[in-house]
């Protein structure tokens, strides 16, 4: 990383937030909000201080992205911006972004001109708008190379898709597939078309001058600001990380840059997880097998056989190594798994049955086979380079294919060799077994994710913001800074450290060395905390209703209680309502029960799954007679504003599958630290959950409605007070005649309901 730029002047940012300011001219009914800039002026001292550590909680309306988005752009050196998905992506680079940089040229130009000012008639002595690049992981990128190969293969009938793409192939300048509007979200077909690491031939590509990943990563060392995900935060961190040596730098997925600012930043965890892991499946090794056959037909008569028995074998063993893998696999859970890499708008979050790794005889006899089949394919793929038949140009090509394949399967054999050994028994990790849609998944899973952020993320004198509308609980952000390694903790060796009251953390690292080894060392830093409330009133515009004799959900008449429950609030809302499952069977159960009355009472019941994300959003926006039945993914990232969501009923408290491996491994890692693992860990990360889907319902300070959690714990719980500490100031209610009164005196007014 390049050295600290310059710290913003606090008057900067006081000039374009102001009254008659650069922003009150590009933004119609542009008001100041002191929180607004006071985040602003917080923002800019940390991108301005070596090592700056700030954590801040905005509450929705505090108008958190621009409060991030100008002191990024006031900043003289390249700052990357994560957030939580494509939609934010989106959101940030194509509305919020274009008026961020005009506010900063227009400041720099000393003259905040009126919107009737010509555009076309500037001055060549003005200083040049700021940068910014969104990207996006690569498997949305379009990869000539294997479009043509694949488009040349094709029969002579008439293929629509294809001919599509071809278009889109020929006219556009990034080769996103979001430019795709006119195909399914979810196209098979686009699988054997991106640009995918595993298909990756690098500068030995024909199509390596025009290919869109090279041009994306051309323009990003020229951006100011970068818009990414946490997926490509995460991976390129983690391949930094793997190739710490690599002094050339090329072992990264982005530039090198002077700070970051992660927004939705109590999703990094999760996703830090999943990226400083390992996972091995069976779907990834199906692939390997099938381009192997394919690379095949371009050798010679023995290699041809050689390398289509080796495919054979690898078929045959990895079959037999995961149905061994998965018969011994111990406990177990049904859990929401990514439903493929970064995607934002699944039909549905995908489901698997999770289970300990056990190594039984049987599973370690069948995984080295695997290895070994693995090893054999590696060499002879090597081997093969030499038994080329074609053209001179043609065989150029066939040889980097043959290395990336032979990459690939040297990558496979490491993964799964670590993932049945020194994974197995570091206690640093949890191994468990996912069989799902898309086949067998054996993962290595860190337990405590604070360690590689610590050595990745945090390790640098870049200046790091992580901010989010949901951090604090109260005002204690203490949980979060833990789970990212910010504040004191108890070091990897389960020396008991200090707890809580300081902004310092500091843990050892390990210095076990293994090739393979996911995490990184631990650092400590001086951490700002801000924490700025949402301007909304919710005591005038949200009710949180739990009834006062609401049983608890292992009752026997709890199902009996919450679908009469649920039939109130909806005869009270008219629809508009979006409905939290904590589970899919839960939510499967209940639309089951309830839908043929539903629809008898003129209400369009819709339930996740049915439809993608965003058309099933769509409904609920068009028709305020629409009740959509959700989980996972619905208890954030949603925006509907207005009387169309105007009623949010949670089922019960959100806490995580006590049987999942990687929640009982992260509790016992809990007890040997000394800490009680529900009070610690499950309660807090509940809570934060109940305050995101909670925070469903107000948007804007118009927005009006109330917000149920059936679920008689949060009355009748000691702990229950942590989960009220965490949300909103609602009006509380108790009883059917208050929520009414207050539907009728606040809600109906407000969103102008008959």
């Amino acid at each position: 990383m390049r050295p600290v730029p310059r710290a913003v002047p606090p008057d900067e940012i006081e000039a374009i937030f102001a009254e008659g300011g650069p922003l009150a001219t590009l933004l119609p009914g542009y008001q100041p909000r002191r929180a607004q800039i006071d985040m602003a002026l917080a923002v800019a001292a940390a991108l301005g201080t070596t090592r700056g550590r700030l954590v801040v909680e905005a509450g929705t309306g505090t108008g958190k992205s621009l409060a991030y988005l100008i002191p990024a752009l006031l900043s003289d050196g390249r700052v990357v911006v994560a957030t939580g998905t494509r939609a934010l992506q989106d959101q940030l680079v194509d509305k919020d972004a274009p008026v961020a940089v005009e506010a900063v040229r227009r400041l720099r130009a000393g003259r905040p001109r009126n919107d009737g000012d010509d555009d076309d008639d500037d001055d060549d002595d003005e200083p040049r708008g700021k940068t910014v690049l969104r990207m996006k992981g690569r498997n949305n990128y379009l990869c000539l190379l294997r479009f043509e190969r694949l488009d040349r293969q094709r029969t002579l009938g008439f293929d629509d898709t294809l001919v599509q793409i071809g278009r889109f192939a020929s006219s556009t300048k990034t080769g996103d597939r979001a430019e795709l509007t006119g195909l399914p979200d979810h196209l098979p077909l686009w699988s054997e078309i991106d640009a995918d690491r595993d298909h990756c031939l690098g500068s030995a590509c024909p199509s390596y001058e025009p290919c869109f990943l090279v041009a994306l990563r051309r323009a990003a060392e020229q951006a100011d600001v970068l818009v990414v995900n946490h997926h490509l935060l995460c991976a390129d961190q983690r391949l930094r990380l793997d190739n710490a040596s690599d002094a050339e730098g090329f072992a990264r997925v982005l530039p090198d840059f002077d700070a970051l600012i992660v927004d939705e930043a109590h999703t990094l965890p999760d996703v830090a997880t999943d990226h400083f892991g390992l996972s091995c499946g069976t779907d990834a090794l199906v692939r390997l097998g099938v381009d192997v056959r394919r690379a095949a037909n371009a050798c010679d008569g023995d290699s041809r056989a050689k390398l289509m028995n080796d495919a054979d074998d690898l078929e045959a063993t990895s079959k037999t190594a995961f149905d061994a893998v998965a018969a011994a696999g111990s406990g177990g859970t049904t859990v929401g798994v990514a439903a493929g890499g970064d995607t934002a708008d699944a039909l549905a979050d995908a489901r698997a049955d999770r289970r300990l790794l056990r190594l039984t005889k049987d599973v370690e006899q069948a995984t080295e086979a695997l290895v070994d089949a693995l090893a054999v394919l590696a060499h002879d793929l090597q081997k093969s380079r030499s038994k080329l038949v074609g053209k001179d140009g043609d065989v150029a090509l066939q040889k980097a294919t043959l290395d990336g394949l032979s990459g690939r399967t040297e990558r496979a054999r490491a993964e799964l060799a670590f993932l049945c050994g020194s994974a197995a028994s570091d206690d640093r990790f949890v191994c468990f077994v996912d069989k799902g849609p898309r086949g067998v998944t054996l993962t290595a899973a860190p337990i405590d994710v604070s360690s590689p952020l610590s050595g990745t993320i945090f390790a640098g004198d870049a200046p790091v913001v992580l901010t989010s509308a949901t951090l604090a609980i109260g005002d204690d952000v203490g949980p979060f800074l833990r789970q990212v390694g910010l504040a004191p903790d108890e070091d990897p060796d389960g020396d008991a450290g200090a707890a809580g009251g300081s902004d310092r953390g500091a843990e050892r690292g390990d210095d076990r060395g293994d090739d393979h080894d996911p995490t990184g060392a631990r650092g400590h830093d001086d951490v700002a905390r801000a924490i700025f409330p949402s301007p909304f009133d919710h005591a005038r515009r949200a009710a949180l209703y739990c009834p006062t004799d609401m049983p608890e959900p292992d009752a026997a008449d709890w199902t009996r209680r919450f679908d009469d429950e649920l039939l109130f609030l909806l005869s009270t809302s008219k629809g508009g309502a979006l409905c939290l499952f904590t589970s899919h069977r839960a939510m499967d159960d209940a639309v089951s029960r309830l839908r043929a009355e539903l629809d008898a009472r003129g209400l369009r019941t819709r339930k996740q799954g049915e439809r993608p994300k965003h058309a099933l959003l769509d409904e609920l926006r068009g028709d305020l007679r629409t009740v959509l039945f959700a989980t996972a993914s619905f208890w954030e990232g949603v925006d509907v504003r207005g009387a169309a969501l105007r009623l949010v009923v949670i089922d019960r408290l959100p806490f995580r599958v006590p049987s999942d491996p990687l929640v009982r491994a992260r509790a016992e890692h809990a007890r040997k630290q000394g800490k009680d693992p529900f009070a610690d860990i499950a309660v807090p990360e509940a809570a934060l959950v109940l305050k995101q889907g909670a925070g469903r319902l107000l948007r804007t300070v118009d927005d009006a409605g109330v917000v149920a959690v059936l679920d008689g714990r949060l009355r009748k719980k000691r702990y229950g007070r942590v989960f009220l500490d965490a949300l909103p100031p609602m009006t509380r209610v108790g009883s059917r005649a208050t929520l009414a009164q207050f539907w009728t005196r606040f809600v109906q007014p407000a969103l102008g309901l008959s």
